[in-house]
């Protein structure tokens, strides 16, 4: 039947696309495969590109609106490059007669001329430099073989409107969507860092949702997944207000997660608590601080009193010593006013000798 497609074709259609809808299970598998044969054949390019690099003096010098202190090697694209190109091959290879019954050899072509034709103008930059104009009719031509080749959409789906049919327009508005998504990493890699920061954000994975807890509904977010950062199971309570979006840290309590209205009474109690310890710690420091004072007024008193005795005993002392000299010297006046001789000592009486009787003889009896 002309213009129509016959039993067999119906069945091979048929057939490849229960093998799509078989293959397109595992593509998270794929992918994650994909990706870690991308990054590890990267890793090994890298050294061989930044040597590569010194070699032919392409490197990016330090500038006002750079970080980095010295010079630093470009062609950084082509390990990327080639981690990527392995990583798709050994991929198609693996699924190529799956996949070849949607995908037409011309858009394969048309995506394969688009992409090397954008990465050989990368290399280019980064050797010689090239403008901005050149650079911007280089990527109209790269969309442009891919939207030539079929890779385009005529719906366009937006949140909250649903499908918009595009008609005639859906390869004008592929063709400058691809070439927006294009510069949009391109134009705002002027900082070192700028552009990975914002594919990160936009490879980041929030998941919002509802926590009931004890009566009450809380908004929680969770980061799911996040490139280049760690992942992280903590559910943080979100919390909308006139400044904006504010995400509370994690409060644990109970040995649970405490949000809302339960996490209010608990941080009040803490407040409590914790104001009751501060006039606790004030009241036993005053207390201590009285006690220090009645202590040095003690030993103020005691210092008082032992002063007081030493004082007393030397006046003792000196008037003990102003008597005896006093004594002394009334003796002394005594004397000389009785002419009497220095005293040396007190002289002792002398015994008068008596003579022995003699006999006739003349000897002593």
């Amino acid at each position: 039947m002309a213009g129509g497609c016959g039993p067999v074709e119906r069945s091979s259609w048929s057939n490849a696309e229960k093998g799509l809808q078989a293959s397109m299970r595992y593509l998270p598998w794929y992918a994650a495969g994909a990706a870690i044969v991308a990054a590890f054949v990267t890793h090994l390019l890298v050294p061989v590109v930044i040597r590569l690099a010194v070699y032919l003096r392409a490197v990016d010098q330090p500038g006002v609106r750079k970080l980095h202190e010295s010079a630093v090697p470009r062609l950084g694209g082509v390990a990327i490059m080639g981690g990527l190109g392995i990583a798709a091959g050994f991929a198609a290879l693996g699924h190529w007669t799956t996949w070849a019954a949607r995908i037409s050899s011309r858009e394969l072509l048309a995506l394969v001329a688009g992409t090397l034709l954008v990465f050989l103008l990368g290399v280019v930059d980064d050797l010689r430099g090239v403008g901005s104009g050149a650079k911007f009719l280089v990527e109209l031509a790269a969309a442009a073989l891919l939207v030539g080749a079929g890779w385009s959409f005529g719906v366009l789906r937006l949140p909250f409107a649903g499908g918009i049919d595009l008609g005639i327009w859906g390869p004008v508005v592929s063709l400058l969507w691809i070439v927006g998504v294009t510069n949009a990493i391109n134009l705002i890699d002027g900082l070192d860092g700028l552009a990975a920061g914002i594919s990160t954000i936009a490879d980041t994975w929030i998941h919002v949702s509802y926590v009931v807890q004890d009566g009450e509904r809380n908004r929680a977010l969770t980061i799911v997944k996040s490139r280049g950062t760690g992942h992280s199971n903590q559910v943080r309570e979100l919390e909308l207000s006139d400044q904006g979006v504010t995400l509370t840290d994690v409060f644990i309590a109970q040995g649970k997660v405490l949000m809302g209205v339960a996490r209010w009474e608990w941080e009040q109690q803490e407040r409590a608590a914790k104001k009751r310890n501060q006039v606790a710690t004030v009241l036993k420091r005053l207390q201590l601080q009285l006690a220090q004072a009645e202590a040095a007024a003690r030993l103020q008193v005691v210092q008082t009193e032992m002063e007081a005795r030493s004082s007393e005993i030397s006046v003792l002392t000196h008037a003990t010593g102003s008597a005896s000299k006093l004594m002394a010297t009334d003796r002394e006046v005594l004397r000389k006013m009785r002419h009497a001789d220095k005293e040396v000592g007190v002289a002792r009486p002398r015994k008068a000798k008596v003579a022995a009787p003699k006999n006739g003889d003349g000897a002593a009896v």
